[in-house]
Formats: C-alpha cells, structure tokens, sequence
C-alpha cells in the first residue's frame, strides 16, 4: 500500500515538474518571441533582434533531444561572459580615443587665417563690448550717419581704426586657410571665429557709412571691398558654415557697394569694385564635394568617442567613454562607470547596439551622406525623404547616423539657392556699374538697357528674365521679376505672392523712401 501510495506521490513530482518546465519554457518562448516582435517592429540592432529569437528558434524548431546541447552552449557563453566581466583587463597597452585622421593645413608662406586667429583670440570679448541703442544699431548700419550724431559710438569706432586697418592690410591676402573642422573641438573653434570676423565686418560697414557722410569715398570703398576680400577666405574654406557665412558677408558689402557704385564712383573706382570681384569667386560647385567630404569627417568624429586605438594601431570598442567625451567634445574629464565591471558591461551594450570597429561606423556615414547628396544633386525634395521622426526610424545606430546624414545633407538646397542668388546679386551690380558709366560720360540716366555701350543679355540667373529697368523722376528702378515670372514693381511680399527683387534704390536712400512710398499709396488705392 505504501509502495503504491509512493509511485503516485512520485509520478505526481514527476508530473509537476515537466509542467513547471513547460510552463517556464512557452513562457519563455512567448516574452521572447513578443520582444524580438517589438524589437523588429521599433527596428533595433540585429544583433539584439537575433539574441532574442534565439530561445523561440530552440524551442520550436530543434528536435527535443538536441535541445539540452543547445541549451548548454548557451549557459556557457552566458558564464564566460560573466567571467570575462569579472576578470580584471590587466591590458598595460595604453588606449586613446580613436582619431579619424584630419586634412593637414596648406603650407601657406602669407596665410591670411594667422592674423585672423590671433585676432579672434585678442577681440573675442571687446569686439561685442560696445552697447548700441536700437536706432544706434540699425541707423549706423543702414547708411551714411555723422559721428555728431552718436558721439560715443564715434569715439569707439577711432578706437578700433587701428585694427581696421591691420584687418584692411590682412584682407588682400591672396590665400587663407584655416584648420578643417573636423572634429567637434574645432567646429566650435571655426563658430567663435566667424562669429567674431562677422562682428568685425559689421564695424568695418559703419565705419564706412561714417566715412561717406564725412566725404572720405576712398575709405570707405576701401572698408566695403574689405569685406568682401573677407567673403573671398571664406570660401577658400569648404566648409559648410563658411560658405554660408561667405554669401552672407557678400551681400552685406553688395548692399552697400550698390549705393556707392550709383551715388559716388569714379571710373578708377569702378574698376577697383570690377577685379575685388572678380577676385571673388564662391567656387559653389567645387566646394559641395568638399563640404560634403568634410561634414562626414566631423559626423565620423563625433562617433570616434564610442572607440579606442592603441599605439599598435588596433582598434576597439571604448572602455572610457568619459575619456572620449573629453577628448572629442571638450567635457570635463570623468570616468563614466565607477567600475571596471560596469565599464566591460557597457562595451557589451556597443556591442550589440554599434557597428563593432570605426571602419565600420565610417562607411555606414559615408553611405548614408552619399544616399541623400546623390538625391539632393539629382533634385529630390529630401523634406519628402524619410519623413519619420527619429524614434519611427528605429532604436539603432544606423538611424541615427541617417537622420543626422540628411539634416546636414539639408544644407545643399539653401545654400545652391544663395548661389544662384549671389550670381543675380553680382549680375545687377554689374549692370549697375555700366549704368554709373553711363552717367559719368552723359551726366544722366538712360533711358533703356538698349543704351548702354556694352552689348549683352542682362539676364537674371534666378528668373531666367531680363532685368527690369525702370526709369524715374529721381533716377531709376532696377529689379528682377522673381520666378513667379509676373512683374510686381520692385515689391517682394511673399504673403501676397509678390517675389520680384530690387537691387535699387536700395534701403536707407531717399529714392527707397521714395518708392515705398509710391508703393504704399498704390496699394491703397488697391
């Protein structure tokens, strides 16, 4: 009886046992398959996608037998990977944050970028130190304005004279070349740079409209001119930042260049503004290729701090991510992990997460910024691209270097934009300096383009439309039509669909005061 009473407690053991494994092991099965699911819905890492498929694939597809050496391979890997975090590294080899190697600087016997960092590094601070007034600010930098009429503004200004004319002198310098920005520590490195020779251009522009109320033209052509010598090293740059900051600086000097080419050139001093622009050149088509290969050097360095190279040139995973941090993005130096064993931890996260060398992680960049530039090129709205928030991209690092890709691929469609611009700007600058010809040799006006001794098609590179000559009482409109190809008078107002471009009379001369208002008792009359 008591045998009897013992097989069925023992059965029942038995019995309770398998179908605690089984429930563990459908349990298992299921939170496995229901997060290797989430883990391809939400995109992550194969790795991590494979990881956790492995326990369903075991359980449902091999044999019941093969299974227990299935399981046993996978409990030794689990253990040597614990092992392996526990054991100290022991490694003597000193480890670095690995470099992505950065264009050297041209030798340059008169390299320009020398003085223009040394004056960076001295004006950093003084050069936005002087507090203007709103009418101050927009007043001195509009048009011409006489030092009675802001005295404290006129004393700063003498005092910055003697470096004027040191950044004048540095300015004709045929050749500047600055270090690439390659890497975060340098790109903030090139903002503070042409955040302060933005500053020092705006001064050099006041400066010149001081110099016109005060009758000095020689000057203050010489100031303007400089400004766009500094446009010129600005270019010579191909870099992103710089080439935005070139046209910008271009446009800035255009605006005033216009209104001393109309109101006060000379022949000689028309001749002068003819080779600084010529000079001149935005080099857009030879410089894409060159941002490009540059914001990918950047987007490589930033990843360079989840790696490490050794002075035998090998290359790994980081152990100190803080070093990496500190090394490439300027941070404070810290050790991120309190523990070797959560540091060996978190390399086994990269690991999972990240491509496993740098080569990888730089071909990855170089495939995902070649996709979007090719699209750009080709004309492709890349707003329209891959619309999905980050998070919709996927939880993996392929994502994210695609979404970075395309924000700084981006750049292409203002910056051809501003080229194209850029060409209209110098196109009507050109056409404005053979209409002061015109008035120096007739002492007026012509009547038509058709006058003009130069026989060419004054084309807008924008429009694909001739310019539109307008003459008035005062003097003359130039302008062009926009792409909406409909002729507005001169009026850009986006709101009611008018898009045409003035190029003169420009803002801050009589004759402007004199067209807005025109157009202001038209739209009245409207």
């Amino acid at each position: 009886m008591i045998g009897i009473l013992w097989r069925k407690f023992w059965r029942a053991i038995i019995f309770s046992w398998h179908l605690a494994a089984a429930i563990v092991r459908w349990s298992a099965v299921f939170l496995c398959s229901l997060l290797c699911s989430i883990g391809l819905a939400l995109h992550i890492p194969i790795k991590i996608v494979l990881l956790l498929a492995l326990i369903p694939l075991v359980s449902v597809f091999v044999p019941r037998k093969s299974q227990k050496w299935c399981w046993a391979v996978m409990a030794v890997a689990a253990v040597s990977v614990w092992i392996w975090i526990q054991i100290p590294d022991g490694d003597s080899v000193e480890w670095m944050t690995y470099p992505f190697a950065i264009e050297p600087i041209d030798n340059i016997p008169e390299n320009a970028a020398d003085f223009y960092a040394s004056l960076v590094e001295k004006t950093s601070e003084s050069v936005f130190s002087y507090s203007y007034s709103e009418f101050e600010d927009q007043f001195s930098y509009a048009g011409p304005w006489k030092p009675e009429q802001f005295p404290a503004l006129s004393r700063w200004m003498d005092e910055c004279e003697p470096t004027l004319q040191k950044l004048i002198e540095n300015a004709r310098k045929p050749e500047c070349r600055f270090e690439v920005p390659g890497d975060p520590v340098r790109y903030q490195k090139q903002q503070l740079r042409i955040k302060v020779l933005k500053a020092w251009c705006s001064i050099l522009l006041r400066s010149a409209n001081r110099d016109l109320a005060c009758g000095r033209l020689r000057p203050a052509l010489e100031k303007q001119l400089t400004i766009v010598h500094i446009a010129r090293h600005f270019y010579q740059q191909g870099t992103l930042l710089d080439q935005a900051s070139g046209y910008y600086l271009e446009e800035a000097a255009g605006r005033v260049l216009s209104r001393m080419i109309v109101e006060e050139c000379t022949e000689p001093m028309l001749r002068e503004i003819d080779e600084t622009l010529r000079q001149t050149d935005p080099m857009w088509e030879d410089n894409w290729p060159r941002i490009l290969r540059r914001e990918k050097l950047l987007a490589r360095n930033i990843a360079a701090v989840f790696y490490q190279q050794n002075a035998r040139g090998q290359a790994r995973l980081s152990r100190d991510i803080g070093l990496g941090l500190h090394e490439v993005l300027g941070y404070p130096r810290y050790r991120l992990f309190a523990t070797e064993q959560f540091t060996k931890l978190a390399v086994l996260i990269l690991w999972f997460s990240m491509p496993a060398s740098p080569q990888a992680v730089a071909d990855l960049i170089d495939e995902r910024y070649d996709r979007y530039a090719q699209m750009a090129e080709a004309g492709k709205d890349l707003e329209w691209v891959d619309i999905q928030p980050l998070w919709k991209r996927g939880l993996n690092s392929r994502s994210l270097v695609d979404w970075y890709a395309k924000q700084q691929v981006s750049f292409y469609y203002p910056l051809n934009s501003r080229n194209r611009q850029q060409r209209a700007l110098r196109q009507a600058m050109a056409l404005l300096r053979e209409l002061r010809r015109f008035y120096l040799r007739n002492d007026r006006w012509p009547q038509n383009l058709e006058e003009l001794s130069t026989r060419r098609g004054w084309l807008d590179p924008v429009s694909g439309e001739p310019f539109v000559y307008v003459p008035t009482q005062n003097g003359f409109r130039l302008y062009s039509i926009g792409t909406n190809k409909g002729d507005d008078m001169g009026v850009n107002n986006l709101k009611e669909g008018k898009d045409d471009r003035l190029y003169w009379p420009t803002p801050g001369t009589d004759d402007y005061d004199i067209f807005s208002q025109q157009m202001l008792d038209k739209t009245k009359e409207i």
